[in-house]
């Protein structure tokens, strides 16, 4: 049962994932839509849909699965994939500019991460995924253990924590160069910080799966304290 005063959600169908929306420079497009819409608080994402933030805006997309991308500004991402149960997840990201850090929550989950220039093949770990405005790809590894595939050479190269792996824009060339501690900390406590003076809610979301039937998932979701909203 939900807890008192918990927010509750209904959608048709699965989603994908929902965002946490903290700052009002956060737009969705859906597959069937032209238009950009603002998003919201538990916002549903589904398959193809695209995410942007503008100029000062971040947000935070938490899968099915909790597994949890942390968005920068002026970035521009898509979601392809399918919720297939609580706990497993069939996941793309299509990063087309800027930077996201992921964090894989579940070993039954598959993710990958796809920029203009490579694929990171992923489950389990914590990365970040940055993409300048000509299509070069930079990623960074926490933990766990990625393989970064280069698009048009095929080359691979593992990414492990205190390891970048940078890509060309023609996808043909990667280099793996080495990260301090030091680096590592202070760029997670930056990640971090877009979760911080933020009040956790209750978030039921209600939907018919493939076979009609009615499901019900209780998630957390985080949302900005009221004198901090716009």
């Amino acid at each position: 049962m939900a807890e008192d005063g918990a927010d509750r959600s209904v959608t048709p169908r699965r989603p994908l994932a929902i965002v946490r929306r903290f700052n009002p420079l956060v737009q969705v497009r859906h597959l069937a839509d032209e238009d950009w819409i603002g998003a919201a608080r538990t916002h549903p994402l589904h398959d193809a849909d695209t995410l942007r933030t503008g100029d000062e805006g971040f947000a935070v997309v938490q899968f099915m699965d909790n597994s949890v991308a942390r968005v920068r500004p002026n970035s521009l991402l898509i979601v392809h994939g399918e919720s297939r149960a609580p706990g497993n997840t069939a996941a793309r990201i299509a990063v087309e500019l800027g930077e996201m850090f992921l964090s894989v929550q579940s070993s039954a989950s598959a993710y990958e991460v796809a920029t203009p220039s490579a694929v990171a093949a992923v489950r389990g770990t914590r990365f970040s995924t940055w993409v300048s405005p000509t299509g070069a790809s930079s990623f960074t590894g926490f933990s766990g253990h990625v393989l970064i595939t280069a698009l048009a050479s095929g080359n691979v190269v593992p990414l492990v924590r205190g390891t970048r792996a940078e890509v060309d824009a023609a996808g043909e060339e990667i280099e793996l160069t080495r990260v301090t501690e030091d680096e590592l900390d202070t760029a997670y406590d930056e990640y971090q910080r877009m979760d911080d003076e933020l009040d956790i809610k209750s978030l039921w979301l209600r939907f018919i799966d493939a076979e009609g039937r009615t499901e019900e998932i209780e998630l957390e979701y985080f949302q900005v304290q009221p004198d901090e909203e716009e």
